[in-house]
């Protein structure tokens, strides 16, 4: 098989980019704001400095860490027929999430995000089979702030079926997201074999890490569900202003956060998330663009150095702030880069807009096109005699009608990619339909959730976990 695929770093660059790192580790360290971190980190050999809370890490621990890194590991679906693997050479695409906004499906106009859009995009997640991992993919406004991440998850484990991005927002959430848990799966001790989340960190640049979200992690330390690891150092701001420097940098806090989680549990499956992006000097907003994708690009490659899967944004896919050129060339660019040339494990994908705060539904359904696309790119072609059809072209020769020929009835469906949103017709087809991308998105999103049959879940499931929030609001509002 013939496919696609690109590679940037030599081995020599990338000897340099984890020298560096391992150097900047030993010399700098990284700020752990916990005190469960800098006492697994002391214990295990690490410079340990109270008052600036900081870890330098020896090379030796941080090459040891590595070799404990899994290569691919199983995620779970709430639902058995969802599960996969990550890291057997497959991309899945994760739901965008966490918007606090979304366009409204008839009015158009951005506006909070409520419960019940978070149920909308569940049931649109569950009808689109291109995702495999379900990320909440807004934030509900209409819930009390402290109470929003237990909520998301009531809602969660009502109707959705795969897989789940979560963690906590906040760590006294644990308890009652373990309760939960029991409720759902019976005994949360069923999550040691059967993975059904997936915890996301995003510590801090430069070189820190809040101490609660390290925290909520380790407190699922028996049960060692995979950890999404997200960076996003800002060129120029939380970073270097040079790429090569914010590459080092990234890399770095990746392995001294990585080395912290092995270092607890040896073995614990990881995702390296690769984000990077620049500070706009003209605004002060984030920017991804060619930048970010040249940084992701090197970071990628590190993680093959690795050998752990890796996650990637795309490029620049969320500056956009509606649905349009801008929009879909940024997605694109960042699919046929991450997803198609460099193998990347996950895409988180359909993206979300207005620098990671809107969530458009219509956008959603219509990056399934270019997911298509990308995968038939990704599948590549086949170099033998039976796809050359070497013995057709001499036997039809100049006169050949190929359209009629036995070869493309046998072969167009898996040789050729048939569109869906982005349909083949003629400008006349097209003046009549009088239908714009987005409208036809609009209308199909609405078909999915309309026709969608959400899965059974008992009223006594129901009831025991309004319990459990009922308590968790009781004891919030008491302190």
């Amino acid at each position: 098989m013939i496919t696609p695929k690109a590679n940037m770093l030599s081995k020599k660059d990338i000897e340099r980019i984890h020298g560096d790192s391992l150097e900047l580790l030993a010399k700098v360290g990284v700020q752990f704001n916990s005190e469960k971190a800098l006492k697994i980190m002391g214990e295990a050999g690490c410079e340990i400095d109270r008052d600036k809370r900081t870890a330098k890490i020896p090379p030796t621990l941080v090459e040891k860490a590595i070799e404990f890194l899994p290569s691919q590991f199983p995620m779970a679906g709430f639902d058995s027929s969802k599960d996969f693997v990550c890291g057997d050479g497959n991309l899945y695409y994760t739901a965008p999430g966490q918007c606090p906004y979304i366009r409204d499906l008839d009015t158009r106009e951005r506006r909070p995000a409520t419960t019940e859009d978070l149920i909308q995009s569940i049931k649109l997640s569950e009808e689109l089979d291109i995702i495999q991992q379900w990320c909440p993919m807004v934030l509900p406004n209409d819930v009390k702030p402290e109470m929003r991440g237990l909520r998301t998850y009531q809602v969660t484990f009502k109707f959705n079926t795969k897989n789940m991005l979560g963690g906590a927002e906040q760590i006294k959430d644990v308890p009652y997201i373990f309760e939960m848990l029991d409720v759902v799966l019976g005994d949360r001790e069923k999550l040691k074999d059967r993975p059904v989340m997936c915890l996301v960190i995003n510590p801090s640049s430069p070189l820190k890490t809040g101490g609660e979200l390290i925290d909520i992690v380790l407190e699922f330390t028996p049960y060692m569900l995979p950890i999404f690891l997200q960076f996003l150092p800002l060129a120029g701001a939380t970073s270097p202003i040079t790429l090569a420097g914010t590459i080092i940098q990234a890399n770095a806090e990746f392995l001294g956060n990585m080395t912290l989680f092995q270092t607890a549990s040896p073995g614990w499956p990881i995702i390296w998330a690769l984000a990077s992006g620049i500070l706009d000097m003209r605004n002060g907003r984030y920017a991804g663009g060619p930048e970010s994708a040249l940084m992701t690009f090197a970071l990628l490659e590190m993680s093959k150095y690795y050998g752990i899967p890796s996650n990637s944004f795309g490029s620049s896919s969320s500056e956009a702030n509606s649905i349009g050129y801008q929009n879909g060339i940024e997605a694109m660019f960042g699919l046929l880069l991450f997803g198609a040339l460099g193998n990347v494990d996950n895409f988180w994908f359909p993206a979300d807009m207005d620098g990671f705060n809107l969530m458009d539904l219509a956008n959603v359904v219509l990056a399934t096109e270019p997911i298509r696309q990308i995968e038939r790119f990704k599948k590549g072609f086949k170099l033998d005699d039976e796809h050359i059809l070497l013995e057709t072209m001499l036997k039809l020769g100049h006169d050949a009608s190929y359209l009629k020929d036995a070869s493309t009835m046998k072969y167009f469906r898996s040789e050729h990619l048939l569109p869906d949103l982005f349909p083949r017709e003629t400008y006349e087809t097209w003046e009549k339909r009088n239908q714009t991308e987005e409208e036809l998105a609009i209308v199909r999103v609405k078909e999915l959730i309309a026709n969608h049959e959400p899965k059974e879940f008992s009223p006594e499931a129901e009831k025991e976990i309004e319990k459990i929030i009922a308590s968790a609001e009781k004891a919030y509002a008491s302190t």
